[in-house]
């Protein structure tokens, strides 16, 4: 038998398992973000930057910005400002990601907790927070589910159908707030979920009226923010990805689910994951009925075809379908029957298998920047307060990394000496900050942190620093187009340059 409940071992007073291994699951989790400075995520330097940039804004030091406290997509911010205020800036990227990733992790343990699932499974979830959508900084929608689950626990104490009006109302009020807030996608997720349960349960008309009052609050606030939504044409421009078929590859399903590594390492975490459900399975074949969690295992399976069928980007949002597939995967390996093996057996494999994997990629992590931040300390040590900074990323593609890692590494400058840089989240009008006038553009180049070969010698009239990312070729030749960039620092990957002003008469 698999330990009980929190709620159960606080009565016997025998060891309270759950948390031993839940908090052993956290301590994993954040080992790789603790042993490096800068977390190979893509977004982090500009999710963190948007916290001084908030302060400026509501100080009323930075008239050009405005914080949109009533849009979604804000809930990781919080964990944010906390690492920032807690450290210094340049500790606060490792404290930020170690704080994500606990979310995930405490999220599965509570849930396995309330209904009784394996604390191994729930210790071998804790592996699929590192995913793809981790990897690109998606925050926000990372912590969101924390709020789908504890979404999910509360409909399901709700189903007695003899529950109070009021704490109907509260419960929804409360959850379906938290679900906007946590990501638009979740508050989808979890509309759908309550029209599913409240079908499958046949809930009484006063229930549902209950929570549909408890869901004005944030209907309101979807009908404010909307016409903005649909006014910058969301939804016209997508791109359907591969298909189904290719999806269900194994080379396609660990991409999806994991998708953070390259290398042996994720391969290997997929093939011992469905040897674990593949296990569990057969040898519960008997008796499914009364070892699969059939709320857990049909949203998983919801989930999980959402993932196979969407398309994968739709405008600016992206993995669009994919992002959904470590959610199901996760529900899923709690909602099945764990190996019938000797419990303290299954616990001990769960957790080496956790342990193999947190640990290797705390060295992937520790090799990238060694190898591939070489100069970046440096580089962003060298710039004064308030530096103006064009931020230029010729390399593109890490030989560790799947994702885009570096095209946002320039947005250190901004978190550690505050200033301005070419591209920052302020330009985006789903960011907690946002520029006051979004439609004047820039004066330079738009772009440059996607294609910085459309660098124009007048770009740099509006710039002080140039933080380039580049081969030694590349950085000759801008040397010999561009007499105004001055190397501030030794060659390396990492270069810092400052940008003379243009000559007279020029």
């Amino acid at each position: 038998m698999e330990a009980p409940p929190l709620r159960l071992q606080a009565r016997t007073g025998r060891p309270d398992r759950r948390r031993l291994y839940a908090l052993a699951g956290c301590l994993l989790a954040a080992l790789p973000a603790l042993l490096v400075a800068y977390p190979p995520i893509t977004d982090l330097p500009q999710q963190l930057a948007q916290i001084p940039l908030c302060a400026e804004a509501l100080s009323g030091a930075s008239p050009d910005y405005r914080v949109q406290w009533l849009t979604p997509n804000k809930l990781s911010y919080p964990l944010l400002g906390l690492a920032w205020l807690a450290l210094p800036p340049s500790a606060s990227p490792r404290l930020a990601t170690a704080l994500i990733a606990v979310t995930w992790v405490l999220a599965l343990h509570w849930l396995a907790a309330r209904r009784r699932r394996s604390v191994a499974a729930a210790a071998l979830a804790g592996l699929l927070l590192f995913n793809h959508v981790f990897y690109l900084g998606l925050f926000n929608f990372v912590v969101g589910l924390a709020v789908f689950v504890f979404w999910f626990d509360a409909l399901e104490r709700e189903r007695t159908h003899t529950a109070r009006f009021a704490r109907t109302v509260l419960t929804c009020g409360v959850g379906g707030l938290l679900l906007y807030l946590a990501h638009a996608l979740w508050l989808v997720a979890g509309l759908g979920w309550l029209v599913l349960v409240t079908l499958w349960d046949r809930r009484p008309f006063r229930w549902q009226l209950a929570a549909a009052a408890g869901l004005v609050p944030t209907l309101a606030l979807v009908l404010l923010w909307y016409p903005s939504l649909s006014g910058a044409g969301w939804g016209s421009v997508s791109s359907y990805g591969p298909s189904p078929i290719v999806r269900l590859s194994f080379a396609g399903l660990t991409n999806a689910t994991l998708g953070g590594l390259r290398g042996w390492l994720e391969p290997l975490a997929m093939l011992a994951v469905f040897i674990w459900i593949g296990l569990g399975l057969w040898q519960h074949r008997n008796r499914l009925g009364e070892t699969v969690d059939p709320r857990l295992l049909t949203a998983a399976i919801l989930f999980l075809l959402v993932a196979l069928v969407l398309p994968d980007k739709v405008d600016r949002t992206l993995r669009f379908a994919s992002r959904w597939m470590p959610v199901g995967g996760a529900l899923l390996l709690l909602a099945l029957p764990p190996p019938a093996i000797r419990p303290l057996l299954r616990r001990g494999l769960a957790m080496a298998i956790l342990t193999a994997f947190c640990l290797s990629t705390a060295s992937a992590w520790i090799s990238f920047e060694r190898d591939e931040l070489r100069g970046l300390d440096t580089a962003l040590a060298g710039l004064p307060p308030e530096p103006r900074v064009l931020g230029l990323d010729f390399v593109r593609s890490s030989p560790r990394m799947k994702q885009p890692v570096y095209m946002q590494l320039h947005a250190y400058a901004q978190l550690f000496h505050g200033g301005r840089l070419n591209f920052s989240f302020a330009s985006m009008a789903s960011s907690l900050v946002v520029k006051t006038d979004l439609a004047t553009p820039d004066g330079w180049t738009p772009g440059l942190e996607w294609a910085p070969q459309l660098l124009r010698p007048s770009d740099l009239d509006h710039f002080d620093f140039a933080l380039l990312h580049a081969p030694p070729a590349v950085v000759s030749r801008l040397l010999d187009q561009e007499e105004r960039l001055l190397p501030l620092t030794p060659a390396a990957p990492w270069q810092l340059f400052r940008i003379a002003p243009e000559p007279a008469g020029r």
